[in-house]
């Protein structure tokens, strides 16, 4: 005689059927697919994140000796990515056979860990700290503003190329 019991877990049902002494789970398959498909979504993200991170440091170095003043660095790559995430999303949205692993790979990959707010907001505050407040106005302003203004531009310039 079997008896059906379902347990929630987390948005997956799991069938557990008695028989006799015997206990089968079935459809955790469809769990184990999840997880999977997860999994491998944060590898994708993982691996743009490196690239993007990668080439943060590169131009940081690069950029560093420039000046020692304005954070030119964490500008140029915060602004590189607000351009290339409008370009990705603009591209994305005239091109449907760009796959969700491509766009996920482009997006919170690569331009997730290209651009960094927390070394932007760390920087804003040592400005701040060093009572550099008209370095600190036209940086912040230039992020935000021409950040916003560039994914903008980038997302257009896909429209060129449709």
């Amino acid at each position: 005689m079997r008896s059906l019991r379902s347990t929630k877990y987390e948005n997956t049902f799991i069938y557990n059927f008695n028989a006799g002494d015997k206990t089968f789970l079935s459809n955790n398959n469809m769990l184990i697919s999840n997880v999977m498909c997860l999994l491998k979504s944060v590898f994708i993200v993982g691996i743009g994140s490196f690239a993007g991170g990668s080439l943060r440091y590169l131009i940081s170095v690069l950029m560093k000796s420039q000046s020692n003043c304005f954070p030119f660095g964490t500008l140029c790559v915060n602004l590189l990515g607000c351009l290339l995430i409008g370009v990705f999303y603009g591209f994305a949205a005239r091109h449907p056979l760009m796959s969700q692993n491509t766009l996920l790979l482009l997006t919170t990959g690569f331009c997730g860990g290209f651009t960094t707010f927390s070394t932007f907001a760390n920087e804003s505050l040592q400005l701040l700290q060093n009572q550099n407040i008209a370095t600190f106005a036209v940086y912040v302003s230039a992020s935000v503003i021409i950040g916003i203004a560039l994914v903008f531009c980038g997302y257009a310039l896909t429209k060129l190329f449709a």
